[in-house]
């Protein structure tokens, strides 16, 4: 399996990643043997261990000592000294047992040549790693006809990536699998919290997208459920596109995956179709089924329970923990599964704070402004308290013997400040979560007006 990146190279920097890539301590095969035992064992007895082999190669130049001067050489021909790129590194990455320094090294060679073919490169096949790996240095200007690479996300997947998996096809390795998706239109932090469970636009506008699959029977009555919802929706286009509530740019629904592109979401319309109950079992046809009732006993009890009173949450505590249950907080034991208001979702990149100031309410009881500045002031006092005693083991002369006790206060520290940070937070964005709080009730309460309502007629006899 072969996992490709690429960099670029500015500055002066072009021949210290030369002599990076060309290092002999990583190139030759002492450093490969020295991180893999069985094949040390069959390099300490074999008796042509003398001979070392450097798994460097100069392609497009005379020899790898003259790549970076015949490199520059190349710029100034070309009048293409100044500003922009000087070079591109390629990493080429296989997994660990899978392929053979040799092996590897020529598939760096044939990946070079066939991307980077007018362009002066540099190979060479680190084996000092578990993962034998291949860096290229590649000129960012052509020695042909002097045009510079330009690399961007369509020269890496139609070019470097695809190249590479295709010799891995040829030699029998295996590649990175894709879900479906075009990972590189998707922003890390997005992947990560994908990754995570955590909600997202994306997951969110999925949400919306199932439901009114699960409402539809048509694919016009799927665009009449989602306009119903707050979607503009786009239908006589190339791409299917939505604009979500809140937002002011269409979304092509394809790039969330194939389920989501116009053809599968009519094919999952199509599928939907309603699921009939079996009807019940009668005990003539089952004459067995009296053997596995529940024996039930109906008792009387005399007296009364006592009453119970239920203290009502309000304040601060009220405001957070209703917004925990409307992001679906996970942590529920009833998780939450109605769909999110669009004003919420610009809060998504919020949650984990707002998650960890709802904690820190429920953990001290806060529900008033009262209540908020006297937890304030406990945490100014203990923060107070650790500072001096930490400045006492500071002064000691045997301070390596307390360094523990130190790190433990630093540490304590540290989260009694992040608290007074969650403090502030509530005092800056209580206000704007109440009003969001104000506005999503009215939404709700005239979609409840909306509701079509059944009327009962009285018969007359």
């Amino acid at each position: 399996m072969a996992v490709t990146w690429i960099g670029v190279i500015k500055g002066s920097g072009i021949s210290r990643s030369i002599n990076y890539v060309a290092n002999p301590d990583k190139t030759t095969e002492d450093a490969f043997y020295s991180v893999n035992m069985e094949q040390s064992i069959e390099y300490a007895i074999n008796p042509s261990k003398d001979v070392q082999r450097l798994y460097r190669t100069a392609i497009n130049c005379s020899s790898v000592e003259n790549a970076c001067s015949e490199m520059m050489d190349t710029k100034q021909r070309f009048g293409k000294t100044e500003g922009g790129a000087l070079g591109f590194h390629v990493v080429q990455s296989f997994k660990p047992g899978e392929i053979a320094p040799e092996l590897a090294h020529r598939l760096g060679c044939e990946l070079a040549r066939r991307c980077f073919g007018n362009y002066e490169a540099i190979v060479g096949t680190h084996l000092d790693k578990a993962h034998i790996h291949n860096h290229i240095i590649v000129n960012s200007v052509s020695f042909v006809d002097g045009r510079k690479y330009h690399s961007h996300a369509g020269s890496y997947y139609h070019e470097i990536r695809k190249t590479s998996d295709a010799l891995c096809r040829e030699y029998g390795l295996s590649i990175v699998q894709d879900n479906g998706q075009s990972r590189g239109k998707i922003p890390y932090a997005q992947r990560k919290a994908e990754q995570a469970g955590k909600p997202t636009w994306d997951s969110a506008l999925r949400s919306d997208i199932d439901y009114a699959i699960s409402q539809s029977r048509s694919f016009e009555q799927w665009v009449y459920n989602l306009r119903n919802m707050g979607y503009a929706v786009k239908t006589n286009v190339k791409h299917l596109a939505v604009l979500p509530p809140g937002k002011q740019k269409f979304i092509r629904l394809r790039r969330l995956g194939e389920d989501y592109s116009e053809e599968g979401i009519r094919s999952r319309i199509k599928g939907n179709t309603r699921k009939k109950l079996p009807p019940p079992e009668r005990e003539q046809e089952n004459p067995t089924a009296r053997e596995y009732r529940p024996n039930v006993r109906r008792v009387r009890y005399r007296g009364s329970f006592p009453k119970c009173k239920r203290s009502r949450i309000t304040g601060f505590m009220a405001l957070y923990l209703w917004y925990a249950y409307r992001m679906g907080n996970k942590g529920k034991a009833r998780p939450n599964n109605r769909r999110m208001h669009y004003l919420l979702r610009e809060d998504i990149h919020k949650m984990d704070r707002r998650m960890a100031i709802c904690s820190m309410l429920q953990r001290h009881h806060i529900r008033t402004e009262d209540d908020l500045n006297r937890h304030e002031t406990e945490i100014n006092a203990c923060i107070g308290e650790r500072i001096a005693f930490r400045k006492k083991l500071y002064k000691r002369q045997n301070r390596a013997a307390n360094q523990s006790e130190i790190d433990r206060l630093s540490e304590e520290i540290k989260a009694l400040r992040r608290e007074l940070k969650l403090i502030e937070h509530v005092r800056t964005d209580g206000p704007a979560l109440q009003e969001k709080r104000n506005r999503i009730l009215r939404d709700m309460n005239r979609s409840m007006e909306r509701r079509p309502r059944i009327q009962y007629r009285e018969e007359t006899r």
